[in-house]
């Protein structure tokens, strides 16, 4: 459904998120994991225990060194942060890009990244990136768990896709 989305988990450190990100990309259709400085030892169990059905996503997953690399392939890349940061880079909330995903880039190759669950993503991951997103939190606490950020994305732009194609049907 969305063949030219690559969700890109930097510096992930449990293998359960590996597989619980995997299972939300196979329920909202979208079809590439990459994964970059794994801080775990691959192939895991625990992620592929997790993941369940879509555990072909865990073992096809592409593993990059460095972020840098991995964005090669990228026409734009979004990377997703709960804090903003004092730098020269655009912050969006999550609904402009699931938006602008679907006005601007539908024929594009899109990287999601998001950060490894200790810390992050750190300035030099995000000057890679086109644009920097949040996602509206509760202003007592914007941290979300991983593999929980990823699904708010991924359910956000199934959503999305489904109103557009139900406003077209109409």
């Amino acid at each position: 459904m969305f063949k030219n989305i690559s969700i890109i988990l930097v510096d992930v450190q449990l293998p359960e998120n590996i597989g619980l990100v995997a299972r939300s990309m196979f329920n909202f259709g979208i079809p590439n994991l990459i994964l970059v400085n794994p801080k775990i030892t691959l192939p895991s169990e625990k992620a592929e225990a997790v993941a369940v059905d879509a555990v072909d996503l865990v073992k096809n997953a592409k593993i990059y060194n460095n972020l840098r690399y991995a964005l090669e392939h990228f026409t734009h890349s979004f990377a997703f942060t709960a804090r903003h940061r004092d730098m020269n880079k655009e912050f969006i909330n999550s609904q402009e890009i699931i938006s602008e995903i679907y006005d601007n880039y539908k024929e594009n190759n899109l990287g999601i990244v998001f950060g490894g669950e200790a810390s992050g993503l750190t300035n030099e991951h995000l000057s890679l990136v086109s644009k920097c997103v949040t996602i509206n939190t509760h202003s007592n606490f914007s941290s979300l768990n991983l593999s929980h950020a990823v699904s708010v994305f991924c359910y956000s732009l199934f959503s999305h896709k489904e109103s557009v194609n139900s406003n077209f049907s109409s």
